[in-house]
């Protein structure tokens, strides 16, 4: 099929900028403010278009003024097809030599934009670079010296005490520190952004807009310098490419150096937040020449190839030819790198499109499928049903290249009616979790009733034992020398009294006789002490005590703990309830819900009861933030001898019994999560939840 005459835009600006290998012109398109680069042949075929040239006429002319280097028609039509495609050139339309104000390249049936990657600009340029402007001393070489100090002071800092921030770091991982994982998030990316703003106003570029992206619904703050890409110095555009990274590391180095010499935890945790996500995720992702992201361009720029993903991508089709079919590629300079680097993108960014479905599927079940289905539609159809309409084979466009509206009316209003169908009746991903432990059912707790010194055991740690079986003897000289003292003063007394009674004097008998039952009430209480030596199982069971071995030899006090007596088959799960949940879990008490392991594995329980009371303290610790718990806590205090975490708003207790067949498949201490098995709440549903939260976060009730 031949491609039909095309007029190239009039208000397209080109920016000459000769490279190291080769000339390349940079065309700015300042209706979708777009840049692309074009080398020395595809400039040459664009300036051909005026709308009375064929694809012939122009292979014709290209050929006798390039005797030496002739284009071949393939390239031709590819590159006519490119630019079509992209809005730069559109049919020439013999009844109208005027060209219209708007782009004439063929547009989609559904709405034009990709939900899972989308800006809102709200910043203009000029205010953008105002506020740059204040920082353009970062882009100088003095603060690019301190810049580096500051990353080497950091390095040396961590280097001396990894561990502390590590383990700062893990208490991090839990989901109650969300918060501070999207401040830390806000902040970075915008000092990110601000580097590449600072960068760009630097080398005489400037601003377009500022505004807040969103990339599979994560917000992003970004800042349009697109600019820079008329920058003819290349020393210029590398330095706005790695700006963002730049100040990302050095805004992270500051914070660790921060989070060294504070002890306040609030700031420790926002420093520790930025310290990973500044190098772990920057590293990973905006400095990752595999993605086109700053590294890319960073790497593009310096090797000279600025078509290097397209260059890849070739090479390793011509690799994969060469495996399968043995065709020898074409011989170009470093095609087995570039086809390394094209196998290394393009692994990359299925794995991943790969790790982002399977966590929505995993995390969103139904919904996950639902954004499963729209990615793969925006990503890979879209993309192809537009190439098809490019050549042809869709014609939606009327009368002088003017849109029909109808298909899109049409399908904006499907798409709204989707997503409010979607509200009210599709499950939401954020369901209520409720974080909890393995314990035993009834637990049968064995205190000490006197002091003294241990100094016999009888049983072991997880030994059964049967009722009224002693566990160990506990020595107290004191107590058993009262008793003797006792009962030598009663002998003495029942004497006294036998004595008074011979003589008569039954007034003295009688107060005599009121000292022996005081005497005999004392006796009494001393002797339930001595047995108190002796600890008794109050029922038959197995015996769980873990320092119960080091007992021996050591002081006890009264009312200490020395161990549990359970029953091994009979389990259940506390798990501690935040109070939006409460009245949802009421609603299920006796009924299925499902047990999730920290594996994954699901089983079935039966809601026993929730708790009436509140409380700030848990009554498990290893649930906290603190010992790799999912629960954030706070401390009161780190010099007080009892627990300090408290956690950060009352939450309470529910329990959940376990079937005795699946005990097995449970330990006791595990880790595990509740969430309702017969319910799902809604989109709606769980928004107007986070509204309540909300407004009783900004409206307490104590200030209301």
């Amino acid at each position: 099929m031949t491609t039909p005459n095309l007029i190239l835009r009039s208000d397209l600006k080109f920016v000459s900028q000769p490279g190291r290998r080769c000339w390349r012109c940079v065309v700015e398109d300042p209706i979708h403010r777009k840049f692309f680069r074009i080398g020395r042949k595809e400039y040459l075929i664009a300036s051909l278009l005026d709308g009375n040239r064929s694809q012939e006429e122009i292979q014709n002319i290209l050929s006798a003024r390039n005797e030496n280097q002739s284009i071949s028609a393939h390239r031709i039509q590819t590159t006519l097809r490119w630019l079509l495609a992209n809005g730069l050139a559109r049919h020439a339309v013999p009844s109208s030599p005027v060209e219209p104000p708007r782009s004439a390249a063929p547009t989609n049936l559904l709405p034009v934009g990709d939900p899972f990657g989308f800006r809102i600009p709200f910043l203009a340029g000029p205010a953008v670079e105002a506020f740059a402007r204040r920082f353009v001393w970062f882009g100088s070489f003095h603060a690019l010296v301190i810049g580096i100090f500051a990353i080497l002071f950091a390095g040396i800092t961590f280097a001396q005490s990894p561990s502390f921030f590590l383990d700062l770091g893990k208490s991090l991982f839990v989901p109650d520190s969300i918060c501070w994982w999207m401040i830390a998030w806000l902040i970075l990316k915008s000092v990110h952004e601000l580097g590449h703003a600072v960068a760009c106003i630097f080398y005489g570029g400037t601003i377009r807009n500022a505004g807040l992206a969103f990339f599979y619904f994560a917000p992003v703050p970004f800042v349009d310098t697109t600019d820079m890409w008329r920058l003819e110095k290349r020393i210029a555009r590398l330095h706005c490419a790695a700006a963002g990274v730049y100040a990302e590391i050095v805004l992270a180095s500051l914070a660790l150096i921060v989070c060294n010499y504070t002890e306040n935890s609030i700031l420790q945790y926002l420093c520790i937040s930025i310290v990973t996500l500044g190098t772990i995720s920057t590293l990973a992702f905006n400095a990752n020449p595999l993605a086109r992201f700053d590294g890319y361009y960073f790497i593009a720029d310096l090797l000279d190839r600025p078509s290097l993903w397209n260059e890849g991508r070739a090479a390793a089709g011509h690799l994969a030819t060469l495996l399968t079919f043995g065709r020898v590629p074409p011989q170009k300079s470093g095609w087995l790198l570039l086809a390394s680097y094209g196998v290394g993108c393009i692994a990359y960014r299925w794995c991943v499109m790969v790790g982002l479905a399977w966590g929505s599927w995993a995390t969103w079940k139904g919904v996950g499928l639902l954004l499963i289905a729209l990615a793969c539609y925006f990503w890979f159809i879209a993309p192809r049903i537009k190439a098809f309409q490019v050549q042809g084979l869709l014609k939606w466009i009327t009368l002088q290249g003017q849109i029909w509206s109808i298909p899109r009316v049409v399908a904006c209003s499907l798409l709204v009616t989707l997503i409010a169908l979607l509200a009210v009746f599709a499950p939401s991903p954020f369901q209520p979790l409720a974080p909890g432990i393995v314990c035993y059912e009834n637990p049968v707790m064995i205190r000490t009733e006197v002091d003294g010194i241990v100094d016999q055991l009888f049983v072991a740690d997880g030994q059964i034992v049967d009722s009224s079986q002693p566990l160990l003897s506990i020595a107290n000289p004191k107590l058993q020398m009262s008793r003797e003292n006792l009962q030598i003063e009663l002998q003495l007394s029942e004497e006294r009294a036998r004595a008074k009674r011979v003589d008569g004097r039954m007034a003295e008998f009688q107060s005599e006789q009121a000292q022996i039952e005081s005497l005999r009430t004392q006796l009494e209480q001393i002797d339930q002490k001595v047995a108190g030596t002796t600890p008794m199982s109050d029922t038959r069971g197995q015996f769980i005590s873990r320092s119960f071995s080091n007992r021996l030899g050591q002081y006890v006090k009264p009312g200490d703990l020395l161990g549990t007596i359970v029953q091994p088959s009979l389990l259940e799960v506390q798990c501690s309830l935040a109070q939006v949940d409460v009245s949802l879990y009421r609603d299920y008490v006796g009924k299925t819900v499902w047990i999730r392991k920290e594996d994954g594995a699901l089983m079935e329980g039966v809601l026993k009861e929730v708790m009436p009371r509140y409380s700030e303290t848990l009554d498990h610790p290893s649930l906290a933030a603190k010992y790799d718990g999912p629960i954030a806590v706070r401390m009161e205090s780190q010099q007080s001898e009892k627990d300090p975490l408290k956690t950060l708003k009352p939450r309470t207790v529910a329990r959940v019994a376990i079937d005795p067949k699946d005990a097995n498949k449970l330990q006791p201490g595990e880790h595990c999560s509740i969430e309702l098995a017969n319910e799902r709440l809604t989109l709606l549903g769980v928004s107007l939840r986070w509204t309540q939260t909300l407004a009783e976060w900004l409206m307490p009730e104590s200030e209301s």
